[in-house]
């Protein structure tokens, strides 16, 4: 079995009163809080969306197209 260090007793004290904390008025929700969150999500949404579009138009390129299998129609002679 391991064994663990034996801990100091001390003595138990008053408990002190604690200091009571700084008294805020309650302000609640700002009234242009929800406005600017909707905005500044708007705003990130659409940089978002054209950096995608950027960095597509830079590093996309089209597949070329497959050359056409011989049908009939170009096996033909020509007259």
């Amino acid at each position: 079995m391991a064994r663990t260090l034996p801990r100091l007793r001390t003595t138990k004290k008053a408990k002190a009163e604690p200091e009571p904390k700084p008294v805020r008025p309650d302000r609640g929700r700002h009234q242009m809080s929800l406005p600017v969150r909707l905005l500044a999500m708007l705003i990130g949404f659409v940089l978002m969306v054209g950096f995608a579009v950027v960095l597509a138009k830079l590093t996309l390129e089209p597949s070329p197209r497959p050359r056409p299998s011989c049908t009939p129609i170009c096996t033909r002679a020509a007259p």
